[in-house]
């Protein structure tokens, strides 16, 4: 996936958070939106992408016992740092004023990709 059009629909499903943030914590949408955020950063970016990492952090901690009101807070809060994550994605390649992922350096006994430019020393 081109990363301009991983952006867009990024942009897009960041819009659709306000209508999530009025749903009960075990609704099934927010596992859909987030799986859709998921196959963008995946296909764009890469499993072993900093943007996929960044995303899904592996740091999980759940209380015992939440109460219900302590479960919503924990859904909007889940939402904002989605939120947050995608923000902190879409501000890098507005800052670096990039719109495609740029080659990657060839591993050894490997040709360049097209496009490549062997860094030079000045």
């Amino acid at each position: 996936m081109e990363i301009a059009k991983a952006l867009e629909l990024l942009k897009e499903y960041l819009g659709e958070l306000e209508h999530l943030r009025t749903l009960h914590h075990g609704n099934d949408e927010q596992w859909r939106w987030k799986n859709k955020v998921n196959v963008v950063i995946e296909a764009a970016f890469g499993k072993k992408s900093d943007e996929y990492r960044h995303l899904n952090p592996s740091i999980w901690s759940i209380p015992m016992y939440p109460t219900e009101e302590e479960r919503q807070k924990r859904y909007l809060r889940d939402l904002d740092e989605y939120k947050l994550r995608i923000q902190k994605i879409l501000d890098k390649y507005a800052i670096l004023g990039i719109k495609e992922k740029p080659p990657e350096a060839p591993k050894t006994n490997e040709k360049p990709p097209l496009g490549y430019k062997t860094p030079t020393k000045e």
